[in-house]
């Protein structure tokens, strides 16, 4: 979480804007659990109950919008994550959350939660997780900590450290 508190901090003191607020009451993220078959992480779900989607500097992290559960399109997590199920992409555990904009995609694997209630997020193969995937975080919020990071034309730490042999 301190991750996640990192992240949205920077978004509120630099200014970033956030296009589109939808937050997500606690019933309708255990709703969204209960759909999907996971237990979410808890900065994820912060995110989920602060903004719903997540649009900013060209980023747009999936979540529930004004349809709720019912979205017939990205960024409504429970269509992206049905999808790629449905095709076989990503495992019943997994959760989409993120395009990369360069065929990529980004998930949360809710299969390997902490003891901190947080799973690490993957940048999976276009086709499917069986051609490839890359941990790209310990969690939701180090995962949104690099993005704002990135997007101020920061380098996290320990994304720079993970980069060296």
């Amino acid at each position: 979480m301190e991750e996640y508190e990192k992240a949205t901090t920077l978004i509120a003191q630099e200014q970033i804007k956030v296009l589109v607020k939808f937050p997500a009451s606690d019933e309708l993220i255990r709703n969204l659990e209960n759909r999907l078959s996971v237990a979410l992480p808890k900065s994820y779900q912060k995110m989920l109950s602060e903004f719903g989607i997540l649009l900013f500097g060209g980023r747009m992290i999936y979540g529930l919008g004004k349809n709720g559960l019912e979205g017939d399109a990205a960024p409504n997590v429970v269509f992206a994550t049905e999808d790629r199920r449905k095709n076989g992409e990503i495992t019943d555990k997994m959760v989409e959350i993120m395009p990369s904009g360069y065929g990529p995609y980004f998930v949360i694997d809710c299969a390997e939660m902490d003891d901190q209630s947080e799973a690490p997020v993957y940048e999976i193969d276009e086709a499917g997780y069986q051609h490839g995937k890359s941990k790209i975080a310990d969690s939701f919020g180090e995962f949104l900590l690099g993005e704002v990071n990135s997007l101020l034309g920061r380098v996290a730490f320990n994304q720079f450290h993970s980069l060296r042999p």
